[in-house]
């Protein structure tokens, strides 16, 4: 059986994030990475391979829901059928 219930909509979890956030800087203090200071290309380059991640990993998490559900419908036609 699948780990959702049968009145979960598995596409509701998909994150849509309306405004990119910057990460280049996360877990320092007051910005002090102990590395210079990234030029706004390279602030910005970061940015873009973060939000490509997790645009992908979340592909990939609705990938697998969905062949979760596919494989619980088909346990479902073959007992229907047995």
């Amino acid at each position: 059986m699948s780990a959702y219930p049968r009145n979960h909509n598995p596409f509701a979890d998909d994150e849509d994030e309306d405004e990119p956030q910057d990460w280049s800087r996360a877990g320092a203090p007051h910005g002090d990475t102990g590395e210079k200071p990234l030029s706004e290309a390279d602030r910005r380059q970061r940015q873009l391979q973060q939000e490509a991640m997790r645009s992908a990993q979340s592909a990939l998490d609705s990938s697998h829901r969905s062949l979760s559900l596919i494989y619980e419908s088909e346990k479902m036609g073959v007992d229907t059928a047995k």
